[in-house]
């Protein structure tokens, strides 16, 4: 019976629908300041406000975007006992050289000696050279990592 790992949810609220939301609000205020008369004096910050606020809006609707491609892409790893099914391709047991797991450490800006996060990465290797990376992020791959190695013996 195969093993079905499901890519988990990584927050539709915080990645795409925030920034959407932040967006309108910013293309309000641009729409706000293009109409707004203002004196001579503050017309230079009426520019730079509405220019930084367009900026916002490209940075927000590129969040979205790229968010939604990304949360397209994941899709469920199937392991059974004679392939690992990953990205929509089988890959045959027989055919992998190495599954392990990699540490990704990330370290402050300030000191690069202080560690704020650790991110297990699931390295699949196959013989032929090709190579698929899984993100803790997205995939228990603590459990995967174990259950792939059973099979594999």
């Amino acid at each position: 019976m195969p093993t079905i790992y499901q890519a988990s949810d990584t927050g539709y609220f915080s990645t795409i629908i925030l920034p959407i939301l932040l967006a309108i609000a910013l293309i309000g205020l641009a729409i706000y300041l293009s109409k707004k008369e203002v004196g001579y004096k503050n017309r230079n910050l009426k520019n730079l406000v509405f220019l930084m606020s367009l900026f916002g809006i490209m940075i927000c609707m590129s969040v979205a975007i790229f968010s939604l491609l990304n949360q397209r892409h994941l899709q469920a790893v199937e392991l059974s006992q004679m392939h690992l099914k990953i990205e929509g391709e089988e890959i045959p047991l027989k055919e992998l050289k190495r599954v392990y797991l990699k540490q990704d450490f990330q370290s402050s800006h300030l000191s690069p000696q202080i560690i704020r996060d650790t991110t297990y990465l699931l390295v699949v290797e196959e013989r032929a050279g090709k190579i698929y990376v899984l993100s803790d992020n997205n995939y228990p791959v603590k459990e995967m990592v174990v259950s792939i190695n059973e099979a594999m013996k």
